[in-house]
């Protein structure tokens, strides 16, 4: 080959290695061991990252025409459209809306009790949750708000500060259990009531130790009243007693045919008849 030939073969490769790299820097690098700069490429002259796509994360080149996709994983989605109904947006209107327990003052006809405790007062924290802190949970033995009583706290109240005469005051369901409390008067025997009004307990004068028989009652102390009561020797004619002693009321003698007579009370607070004057017995 003559010397010609070869600085034209020459010249040709430097013509095709010079194309592979034009002005808008999209060619892609040339393959093979030659590594060195090529006679017309530029700074630009590199995988095709620069030039790419316009993805903001990066996106991949293509290694043949040296572009981006603009796919990048990290590139930033465009303005969203968010959900009115969502809690944070919503969320200090004053309104409840889905996704809220609450707004404000709207408790959306929720309550302590609702929530399941005895009474108190419901709250709404910042977030549109319930604020359940000032509600009373009866059995904590904790006084609560609206709690007149828990457990063993009585608040310091007790039958008399309520109004009875008297008795234990206990809580139940956190409220005050006056059950076992005794009022005079209410015509219910409590305490140490022996009677209360009518109601004497099926007690009777013999039953209290008045032999005689009578009428048991009760006085307004709510103790028994045995003044109706008979008693054989007490002196005192009562019950169905004819008499007692000298306590009696002397039948007419007339009416037992006697211009005069003399009447005596037995041991059992019976009359009798001792001394009988007629007209055939002389007076």
């Amino acid at each position: 080959m003559t010397m010609r030939s070869q600085l034209l073969g020459f010249a040709g490769v430097l013509l095709m290695l010079s194309g592979a790299c034009d002005d808008e820097g999209g060619g892609a690098r040339p393959t093979g061991t030659a590594t060195a700069t090529v006679a017309g490429c530029t700074a630009d002259c590199d995988d095709g990252s620069s030039s790419g796509g316009d993805g903001t994360g990066g996106g991949d080149s293509d290694v043949t025409t040296g572009r981006g996709d603009g796919d990048g994983d990290d590139g930033d989605e465009g303005p969203g459209t968010s959900d009115p109904t969502d809690a944070g947006e919503t969320c200090g209107d004053g309104i409840v809306q889905t996704g809220e327990a609450c707004d404000g003052d709207d408790l959306d006809g929720r309550s302590c009790v609702t929530e399941g405790f005895s009474g108190g007062t419901l709250g709404c924290f910042s977030d549109c949750s319930l604020n359940t802190a000032a509600c009373d949970e009866c059995g904590d033995s904790q006084l609560g708000e609206s709690e007149p009583c828990d457990g063993l706290l009585l608040d310091n109240q007790s039958c008399e500060s309520l109004g009875f005469d008297g008795g234990d005051l206990s809580c139940s369901g956190c409220d005050f259990d006056t059950s076992s409390c005794y009022q005079c008067g209410d015509g219910q025997i409590g305490g140490p009531e022996s009677c209360d009004g009518v109601n004497l307990g099926g007690a009777t004068c013999e039953s209290v130790g008045m032999g005689g028989g009578g009428s048991l009652a009760c006085a307004a102390d709510c103790t028994f009243d045995t003044a109706g009561c008979a008693v054989c020797g007490d002196g005192v004619q009562n019950g169905d007693e004819e008499c007692d002693g000298t306590d009696y009321d002397e039948p007419d003698c007339a009416a037992q045919g006697c211009l005069d007579c003399i009447w005596q009370c037995d041991d059992e607070c019976g009359l009798e008849l001792v001394y009988c004057c007629d007209d055939f017995n002389f007076c």
